[in-house]
């Protein structure tokens, strides 16, 4: 699982990346029009802004696979749970047959 959150954490780090340069994009997009260069301000903007979108979307599949991986391991310690008190349950049937017989050896042993 920390795996999972080291990924997590460099997609955060690298989204923090792309919305300042979105912000700094804004911030040009902002001044006095110039030809040429806000067209392409306009594209790179639009280009971040993608950008930011789809690494929020990778965040968020991230989460929820590690989710799913805390499921599963949740999931298989409540199985290993079941198995070992069906083991003791089973073990303990199979001993009340013999009880009896256990009673008479103790007595016997006194």
């Amino acid at each position: 699982m920390a795996q999972e959150n080291e990924h997590i954490r460099k997609l955060i780090a690298a989204r923090d990346r792309e919305v300042e340069q979105y912000r700094n994009v804004a911030d040009a997009l902002a001044q006095a029009y110039e030809r040429g260069e806000t067209e392409r301000m306009r594209e790179v903007f639009i280009g971040l802004q993608n950008t930011i979108e789809a690494i929020e979307r990778a965040i968020q599949h991230e989460k929820m696979l590690a989710g799913r991986s805390i499921l599963k391991e949740r999931t298989g310690k409540v199985r290993r749970a079941r198995r070992a008190r069906c083991k003791i349950e089973s073990a303990r049937m199979s001993l009340l047959p013999n009880l009896p017989r256990l009673w008479e050896l103790e007595l016997n042993v006194s």
